[in-house]
């Protein structure tokens, strides 16, 4: 059937189809960003890892397009665990990266296991996986790293959940805390 991925993205599953880094929601209305609704049904999450290039062609996607993609392949979301691990486990995680900048200038930085949960969670509800971590600390350790340098004395950084969901970080003994 030429509109088999057609047939199971839009009557059988509610999914998403992620070309490039882009999600795309199938529903009734056919393919679209994220406001698209899924149609009900069932038995295409087990279907739609069986996709192949002539599948996407006979979709709609034009074959120049779908010949510079060597590989097509379904990806899960990452869980709020997923999310923490990215964060702590590798060998040049974010949160070293902040913990060696910081020492340089005397400054210890520890974060709560709590923290670490909220910013994972902070992700997952924007959508925006591992790649929106490092905008969400970013974003979040932004003062602490202007406001490092400035104090000669050093000192210890401990970002709490309640830091992250306030989206304010105080270094101990910051007069400013509050």
């Amino acid at each position: 059937p030429e509109d088999f991925v057609r047939d199971i993205l839009i009557r059988e599953c509610r999914c998403r189809l992620a070309v490039c880094g882009y999600n795309y929601t199938f529903g009734e209305g056919g393919a679209g960003g994220e406001g698209a609704v899924a149609a009900p049904g069932g038995g295409g999450e087990e279907r739609l890892p069986k996709v192949e290039s002539g599948d996407l062609v006979k979709f709609g996607l034009i074959p120049e397009f779908v010949g510079r993609l060597p590989v097509v392949t379904t990806l899960d979301p990452l869980s709020e665990a997923d999310l923490v691990r990215i964060l702590v486990e590798p060998k040049n995680s974010m949160l070293r990266q902040y913990r060696k900048l910081l020492a340089l200038e005397d400054v210890e930085l520890e974060f709560t296991d709590e923290a670490l949960q909220e910013l994972a969670h902070e992700a997952v509800v924007r959508k925006t996986g591992a790649r929106g971590l490092r905008s969400i600390l970013e974003d979040l350790m932004l003062d602490v790293m202007y406001e490092a340098p400035d104090r000669h004395a050093g000192g210890r950084c401990v970002v709490t959940a309640d830091m992250v969901k306030e989206k304010r970080v105080r270094m101990e003994g910051d007069a400013k805390a509050g």
